[in-house]
């Protein structure tokens, strides 16, 4: 592979998360016939990791039915897509998973419920790497009786 003429700077649009790839660079100069390289610099070895997150879920929504919340919300689109997390806390308690693997379509079912309560959701994006996505907006929903 070749930099761009006169340029301090290369992109490697190929390259693989997880796969080691090694560089090293040299400086041509060429003036009609004449060309005049430099030594190669040290070989530098790079292994670039996957650590961007999903966008964050949108659109959740929920609602009681059947002794159960049903939550559902838009898909993401990403391509490393893995799944999704769900996410409940009732009050001002703290959120706690509530799913045991990750939910693999943009939908959950909590029987955990008790009637007569409300419950606050939100949703992570996971993807293969395992980066987790920012919070969705809340949805807040009320257990009938």
């Amino acid at each position: 592979m070749r930099g761009e003429p006169n340029r301090a700077a290369f992109y490697d649009e190929d390259f693989e998360f997880d796969h080691n790839y090694f560089y090293k660079v040299c400086a041509r100069f060429k003036q009609s016939a004449q060309v005049a390289e430099s030594d190669d610099s040290a070989v530098v070895e790079i292994t670039p990791r996957d650590i961007f997150p999903p966008a964050a879920p949108k659109d959740l929504s929920g609602l009681f039915s059947a002794e159960a919340v049903q939550l559902v919300w838009s898909a993401n689109t990403e391509a490393d897509l893995a799944g999704y997390n769900v996410y409940r806390r009732e009050g001002e308690g703290p959120w706690q998973k509530i799913n045991s693997e990750l939910a693999r379509t943009p939908t959950f079912e909590d029987r955990g419920v008790q009637a007569g309560h409300k419950y606050l959701y939100r949703v992570t994006a996971v993807d293969l790497a395992h980066n987790e996505s920012a919070p969705s907006e809340e949805a807040e929903v009320e257990a009938g009786n």
